[in-house]
């Protein structure tokens, strides 16, 4: 199966085909395979998949990395782990918190849940984790009268039915596939807000620093 080329466009989108075409003949053909379903009907040819490794005149391109990425370390256990280069940051500076258990590995399972752990004390944050367990913990928590934070969780990602589409990768457990969806991609700032009558925080997607 070679590259389609595009036949028909809009004239305000010429240049950008051309440049598509003119590439074209350079793209290694696709095989169906793992990560990737291929459906042939007529001349058109429909590639459905969540590519994580690209193939260019047999060079092998890098997969794409970004904050808080899980990926799978070990495809016989399962285990996956998530990248160092994930910063979260408790105010607009260029110094970010340390995070327990970021990079060690953790198990796979049908119901795999993975999230940031905060706590919290009048209003600031004292310890980061990352957790998992087999369903969400509450976003924010709160106790005592009048309600103050103790802590917030931020998901990373969870386990779901196979579905090569979605963010994040396959993998398969006692024969199983399943899908590790990806829900956070970004470093994360903590910020003031307010929920309901009470003061909290909560970490948000930033660039970082």
């Amino acid at each position: 199966m070679s590259a389609t080329k595009i036949t028909n466009a809009p004239a305000a989108f010429s240049a950008i085909a051309g440049a598509i075409n003119n590439h074209a003949d350079l793209i290694k053909p696709l095989k169906a395979g793992k990560g990737i379903q291929i459906a042939e009907d007529g001349e058109k040819t429909l590639v459905s998949s969540f590519i994580t490794q690209a193939t260019i005149n047999n060079q092998i391109l890098p997969q794409i990395s970004y904050p808080f990425k899980v990926f799978l370390d070990d495809e016989a256990t399962p285990n996956a782990n998530i990248i160092a280069e994930s910063r979260v940051y408790t105010s607009l500076g260029t110094s970010a918190t340390t995070i327990t258990n970021l990079t060690t590995a953790f198990t796979l399972a049908s119901n795999t849940y993975v999230w940031l752990q905060f706590t919290v004390s009048s209003l600031a944050v004292t310890a980061i984790s990352r957790q998992t367990g087999t369903a969400w913990p509450s976003l924010v928590v709160t106790s005592g009268s009048p309600a103050a934070q103790t802590q917030f969780n931020v998901p990373i990602g969870k386990v779901t039915a196979s579905k090569p589409t979605a963010p994040g990768f396959e993998f398969t457990v006692s024969g199983t596939s399943y899908h590790f969806e990806q829900l956070l991609f970004s470093h994360l700032l903590v910020e003031a807000r307010l929920s309901s009558t009470t003061a909290t925080i909560y970490a948000f997607p930033w660039s970082g620093a």
